[in-house]
Parts: structure tokens; C-alpha cells; sequence
């Protein structure tokens, strides 16, 4: 139980940020800004991303947990029905529609087509990726404290739950 939790644990924490809506989402979006966002997400490879995603975090759950045989294809399996591009695409475009206006997305849009922005769609993977890794080895050098801390943790709910002190 305590492998699964942990697991369970490392999957949900491992990098993902959410976008904070800057303004409210309008009852429809316009089909040009829809279209500029559905634009956008194609020339940066959204779809790429979001399957090298799940592969990296699949990589990311073997090398902290390697003594788990088979975690892997019932990741996969779980990860590619809920975090799959097609099951995401269409929060992902209201995602962007809350935090960015047509006009900015078309502004996003000329960055990524500038020199710069051509290196950081090339380079950008990569080093998501070292970044990750980086994280990765800082749970793994400290998965003895996470361990710990998480048994106290299950240990002390337990106790609360029984009515115990």
C-alpha cells in the first residue's frame, strides 16, 4: 500500500502547472481566436509535447520505483486515456482563450516564427526535460526522507481515524 502511495504521490506531483485565468472565459470563443489558438498549438507541437510528456513521466516513474514490474504499461494505459493530446485539446484551447487574446496569440504565434523562437521550440523539449530529470534526482537522492515522512503522515491520519491520539 505504501508503494502505491507513494507512486500515486510522485505522479501527481511531479511538474505540471496550471494556468490561472486572467480573465473570465466568454459563454462562446470566436472561431478566428479558436482557430489562431488551434494554429498556434500546432506550430509549437502541443501534440509532440503532450505525448513526450506522458513518455517522461512514465521514465520519471520507473527510475524512482524500477523495483515495480509491470508499472509501466498500466501507467501508459491510464496516462493515454486521460492525458492523451485528444483527450486534452479541447481544454487546452480554453485554457489559452482564458489567459491570452486573439491578439496575443497571434503575438505568440510571430515569436515562434522569429529565429528565437524557432531555437526554443528546438530546444525547449530538451531542456524541459533536463529540468525534470533534475527534480527527479532531488526526489531520489531524498526518497528515504519522503518515505519517511509520508509513513508519519499515514501512521498519525491512522491514529485520527481510529480515535486515537
Amino acid at each position: 500500500m505504501l508503494r502505491l502511495t507513494l507512486m500515486l504521490l510522485v505522479v501527481t506531483a511531479l511538474p505540471v502547472r496550471s494556468i490561472a485565468a486572467q480573465e473570465p472565459a466568454a459563454d462562446t470563443l470566436a472561431a478566428s481566436h479558436e482557430q489562431a489558438i488551434r494554429d498556434l498549438l500546432e506550430f509549437t507541437n502541443a501534440r509532440g509535447q503532450s505525448e513526450a510528456a506522458i513518455d517522461a513521466m512514465i521514465d520519471a516513474i520507473n527510475s524512482t520505483y524500477p523495483e515495480v514490474d509491470g508499472f509501466e504499461t498500466v501507467m501508459r494505459t491510464f496516462l493515454e486515456k486521460y492525458m492523451s493530446w485528444e483527450s486534452l485539446e479541447d481544454e487546452y484551447i480554453q485554457a489559452y482563450a482564458r489567459a491570452y487574446t486573439e491578439e496575443e496569440i497571434r503575438a505568440i504565434a510571430e515569436f515562434y516564427a522569429s529565429d528565437v523562437g524557432q531555437k526554443s521550440l528546438r530546444v525547449l523539449p530538451a531542456l524541459r526535460s533536463e529540468l525534470m530529470q533534475i527534480g527527479v534526482q532531488r526526489v531520489q537522492q531524498n526518497r528515504a526522507e519522503m518515505e519517511a515522512l509520508i509513513q508519519e503522515h499515514l501512521t498519525t491520519s491512522e491514529k485520527s481515524t481510529n480515535g486515537k491520539d
